[in-house]
């Protein structure tokens, strides 16, 4: 009788640790299904700021050319715009290319009061900063240029840098960012920078060198703005990396 209810009560023991072998396998299995259901959010155009960098630089901010939302402003906000509004002119991938020491950067921006500070940062592979530059808002829309100074970029080298509107002189966390990486790339040997504009922009694309592809562009823009092959140009280029359609016609500032 006692062996009898020996035997029972291993039974019953070696059940249990079956029953608790198959959980364990069984609820990872469970878990991980259920964190599929949001593994393929929709991803934000970083080319707008996603909100504001910290004031400490030793936080990293997310990179991106646009901004996720609006914020709350504080009363000395001095940013009254629709912060969508502002936008790198760049890849979504937030990288470019170029074969200048000294290329040209390009932002959408809003209007921008003028007691309004724009801030440009670009630091090295080292995150040393290399240069700095503080100008005022226009007040009016369209596309912002900036050339970085000459001989800046080395050959090679990868450069981070930072558009940062200062809503706040107070609170820099209230700053709207866009950010991107550049990098100096040497042409193909068989290249020229000289020649037609035609010809430079079938070299620039053919080597993926947007920066200096969308600096011939503007500058084309510039000199025949009413010109419709060089508006088609220019807003064909745009479309390729799927910038906002109102940018394309967008007065270079």
């Amino acid at each position: 009788m006692a062996k009898r209810n020996l035997l029972k009560q291993s039974a019953w023991l070696w059940g249990m640790i079956s029953c608790v072998a198959i959980a364990a396998e069984t609820l990872p299995l469970i878990a991980h299904a259920q964190s599929t259901d949001n593994d393929f959010p929709i991803a934000p155009d970083r080319r707008k700021p996603g909100g504001s960098r910290p004031g400490s630089d030793t936080i990293e901010a997310p990179m991106r050319r646009k901004p996720g939302g609006s914020r709350d402003l504080l009363s000395n906000n001095t940013c009254r715009f629709d912060p969508q509004q502002l936008t790198a002119l760049v890849p979504q991938s937030l990288n470019s290319a170029t074969a200048s020491a000294s290329p040209t950067l390009f932002f959408a921006v809003p209007i921008i009061s003028q007691d309004t500070s724009i801030e440009l940062v670009v630091r090295d592979e080292t995150d040393q900063l290399i240069y700095e530059k503080f100008s005022s808002g226009l007040g009016q829309a369209g596309i912002l240029s900036v050339t970085l100074p000459k001989n800046m970029l080395k050959p090679s080298g990868e450069y981070h840098w930072y558009l940062s509107v200062i809503c706040n002189q107070r609170d820099r966390a209230y700053d709207y960012v866009v950010e991107g990486i550049v990098q100096r790339v040497a042409m193909s040997p068989s290249s020229t920078q000289n020649g037609n504009w035609e010809e430079q922009i079938k070299q620039y694309q053919a080597q993926n060198l947007w920066q200096d592809k969308l600096a011939v562009l503007a500058d084309l823009k510039r000199q025949r703005p009413n010109d419709p092959q060089t508006l088609t140009l220019w807003q064909e280029t745009l479309r390729s990396v799927n910038l906002d359609e109102a940018i394309a016609v967008s007065p270079l500032l």
